[in-house]
């Protein structure tokens, strides 16, 4: 049984309300018919419902929403690592759920890659590497990127499509994302990871410091302790996995 939750928003509200950056990324976030839904947005519902903030989603590329959290044409962007580099302009919630950024490779040359088992190995292999342009992978990969020859892309879609035409030897990508493209694309027998992961980190909301005042942020992430404590963001998560 959850715990019966009294709603911040009894006693308080957000100053702001939020322009929030959303975009295709199952499934976290996803388009259905007329509806977006998906673990993050159903986590950002109950979290500022909770708190007693209103928002308002925009369908936004990653890369542009970093910008616009920059600029203050964007309030909020779900779904963010937090590294040293944001901090510099942005602000960050506490955690509300983790991430695991996993390494795809195609299974005939599983044997090969994972004879690697950290970045430094890996490295020596010399491997083409697909990404997200302006994703964050850890700082093992930071550490090692500009040693390897890197495709940069922007579409989730194209990492796999690289993969399953050999234009790519890895993958990196979050797990579940990974997973449900796998398995739309129908590459289930062709494609897995390796057994370790580029990184494990804490997901955060990512505010921007030119429009959100300490204020707002000090009652959102007392909503994200509150119903973490309850199991509500154990149980919405629980209902994808």
């Amino acid at each position: 049984m959850l715990t019966l939750l009294t709603p911040l928003a009894s006693y308080a509200a957000c100053q702001t309300t939020f322009s929030v950056a959303w975009l295709e990324w199952k499934p976290y976030q996803m388009q259905k018919g007329n509806r977006v839904t998906g673990i993050d947005i159903e986590l950002l519902k109950a979290i500022m419902d909770n708190a007693g903030c209103a928002y308002q989603l925009q369908n936004i590329p990653w890369e542009r929403t970093k910008r616009y959290i920059r600029s203050g044409e964007i309030d909020l962007a779900i779904g963010a690592s937090k590294n040293q580099e944001r901090t510099r302009w942005a602000y960050f919630s506490e955690p509300y759920r983790s991430e695991t950024m996993a390494i795809f490779v195609r299974k005939d040359e599983y044997p090969i890659w994972n004879a690697a088992q950290n970045f430094d190995q890996l490295a020596q292999l010399k491997p083409r590497i697909a990404v997200i342009h302006g994703a964050f992978y850890g700082e093992a990969w930071n550490h090692i990127k500009d040693t390897l020859f890197v495709h940069q892309l922007s579409q989730y879609e194209q990492l796999f499509k690289m993969l399953h035409i050999q234009r790519t030897n890895i993958v990196l990508n979050d797990l579940y994302n990974g997973e449900e493209l796998i398995k739309e694309f129908g590459l289930e027998e062709e494609i897995t990871t390796l057994d370790w992961h580029a990184s494990l980190d804490d997901i955060h909301f990512m505010f921007s410091q030119k429009t959100v005042p300490q204020a707002d942020i000090d009652l959102i992430n007392q909503s994200i302790r509150q119903l973490r404590e309850s199991g509500r963001i154990e149980a919405i998560i629980n209902t994808y996995h």
